[in-house]
């Protein structure tokens, strides 16, 4: 492939290789995983994206391996790691950036991060076990 890839093409690029890395977790994280990211949407359309995350570093209880501190970095990752925001770009902590930044900055990225969530949540449902046990490949 040539040229330039869109940012809806990055998007998915970038999700889908933290699927793959999330495939190495165990059948129960996975499932774990997969019920987290598809609840994140709602909860970040219901709370905002600060409290959304800031929820999901709580319920990590400071664990770097619990899948809710994987969906955390999974999404600050997109965020802080590429060009989809340039005001976040290279910012070690994302809740701080948030809550320091303008409230511009903030609609964009809770914008952002629902797009992203789009392709990460459709990747771990077919990509990584279900919370039924399936695994829809």
């Amino acid at each position: 492939m040539t040229g330039t890839q869109t940012l809806e093409q990055k998007r998915a690029s970038f999700a889908l290789g933290r699927i793959n890395a999330r495939k190495s977790l165990t059948a129960g994280d996975q499932k774990k995983y997969v019920s987290y990211v598809s609840a994140l949407p709602a909860t970040i359309v219901m709370n905002g994206l600060g409290q959304a995350l800031a929820a999901e570093l709580a319920a990590a209880k400071g664990d770097a391996k619990n899948p809710h501190r994987l969906v955390y970095e999974d999404v600050a990752g997109w965020l802080t790691k590429t060009e989809a925001l340039p005001e976040l770009h290279g910012k070690t902590d994302l809740l701080e950036a948030l809550v320091q930044g303008d409230q511009h900055v903030y609609v964009r990225a809770q914008g952002e991060a629902l797009r992203y969530c789009t392709w990460l949540k459709q990747f771990a449902r077919a990509f990584l076990e279900n919370p039924d046990g399936t695994v829809d490949r």
